[in-house]
């Protein structure tokens, strides 16, 4: 009787441990307050750019100037980089039809039709929709 209070006191010790561990985690390495006092999710990978820009003011010490001119580059690199993305991923898929034979080429279709649809119902996922 009373080993089963003790393995049930232990069990009982560890998940509280754990949840409390677990919200010390979440609000001092994944959650954090930006410079509004809103919360943060460092986990988002869409506010990526918002991210790195706040990173560069407090390191850097910017002007707004400076701020300025950085977010304008890392923007139009980013379109630059999308557009070269496109093209290279238009070429690839061309590349590869004309390398297959007609029945694998409507597999293929088929594949791509399959991704593109399945894609599609993860918008909004990674935070990244053009």
């Amino acid at each position: 009787m009373k080993t089963k209070l003790v393995g049930i006191a232990l069990v009982l010790a560890l998940v509280v441990t754990g949840g409390v561990l677990g919200v010390v985690v979440d609000r001092t390495w994944i959650r954090s307050d930006d410079a509004s006092g809103k919360s943060v999710d460092r986990r988002r990978r869409g506010n990526r750019h918002d991210r790195m820009m706040r990173r560069f003011r407090r390191r850097l010490q910017l002007t707004d100037e400076q701020a300025a001119a950085i977010d304008k580059l890392l923007r139009d690199s980013r379109a630059k980089v999308r557009v070269v993305r496109k093209q290279a991923r238009e070429q690839t898929r061309q590349g590869i039809k004309n390398v297959l034979k007609p029945d694998q080429l409507q597999k293929y279709d088929r594949m791509l039709q399959r991704w593109h649809e399945r894609r599609k119902g993860r918008k909004g996922r990674r935070g990244r929709r053009r």
